[in-house]
């Protein structure tokens, strides 16, 4: 019984408080939006959703005046439209406008991205890595390459599926796919590096210049664009955490191919970056790499 007064009490002060300023706004609309369901959506967007059981009324009224009598108007379809048939369209209506302005902020953030790539100098390394927003295309790592093809800027692709294939094409300095991604995109399983080499030379056929194929903890496959092909285990320790430790593999690799231009030694610094990091609680130190590395050579 409270809660029917409490509603009742609800009801009353909506149509004391709300009501003419709703007349006022619903008359100035109707004619733009004669539509009822059109018209119910706009003056909810404007009154708030507590507003909906009373938009039939207001519209009644307004129909009935000879100001608006040139407005068709079907009573038989009219009676069928129930305030939840409201709330729901207006929700629709809701979820598009919000579609609108994330696409709005997206293309905003998309402009802001490429005033960023215009800075890029040649000789200058970027790093496309991880998945993407789902609102952006996947083409969108192959979008900025395309951008950039006409700069001597190396970039480096760490992702995977379309992400990854759609930007061969362009030539990445280096791709960075796991063993389980490789084979995904393949339709194969492989477990061992020597599975690894057939597919990671297919990937460099189909552009990449340098395929490295990272396989936790047992080590890593690396196909290089001077036709060398190495294949090497892992550091030794006991992993501690190994979120991040791609991504370090990946700086380590760039690290050492920077100092050294030797794809053998990169390839080391990558093993050691990332082994560091999964060693480690947090990103690897470069004291830690360091210390790795006093152990580890490759073959």
């Amino acid at each position: 019984q409270l809660e029917i007064q409490n509603r009742e009490q609800i009801s009353l002060d909506i149509l004391e408080k709300k009501m003419p300023e709703a007349i006022k706004y619903a008359s100035n609309i109707i004619t733009e939006t004669p539509n009822f369901i059109e018209f119910a959506i706009a003056l909810t967007d404007y009154m708030g959703k507590d507003f909906i059981p009373y938009c039939k009324s207001v519209y009644m009224m307004l129909v009935n005046l000879s100001e608006f009598s040139h407005i068709a108007f079907n009573y038989e379809d009219f009676k069928h439209i129930t305030p939840s048939i409201i709330e729901t369209e207006y929700n629709a209506f809701i979820s598009k406008q919000q579609e609108k302005q994330r696409e709005l902020e997206f293309k905003e953030n998309i402009d802001e991205l490429y005033k960023k790539l215009d800075q890029l100098q040649d000789g200058d390394i970027l790093v496309l890595a991880g998945s993407i927003p789902s609102v952006m295309p996947e083409t969108m790592y192959s979008n900025i390459m395309e951008y950039l093809q006409n700069k001597d800027v190396k970039i480096v692709v760490d992702a995977t599926k379309d992400l990854l294939l759609n930007v061969l094409k362009y030539k990445p300095f280096f791709v960075k796919p796991n063993n389980h991604e490789l084979g995904e995109i393949y339709g194969v399983e492989l477990k061992t590096r020597e599975d690894v080499v057939p597919y990671a030379k297919k990937m460099q056929e189909e552009g990449a210049r340098n395929v490295l194929v990272s396989m936790a903890g047992e080590g890593a496959v690396l196909v290089a664009e001077d036709g060398q092909v190495y294949k090497s285990p892992c550091p030794k320790g006991k992993v501690k955490n190994s979120v991040g430790a791609g991504d370090s593999m990946v700086a380590g690799f760039i690290a050492g191919y920077l100092e050294t231009g030797d794809y053998k030694e990169a390839l080391r610094k990558g093993l050691l970056t990332g082994s560091a990091s999964a060693f480690s609680d947090n990103l690897a130190t470069k004291e830690e790499v360091e210390e790795l590395g006093k152990t580890f050579q490759l073959d």
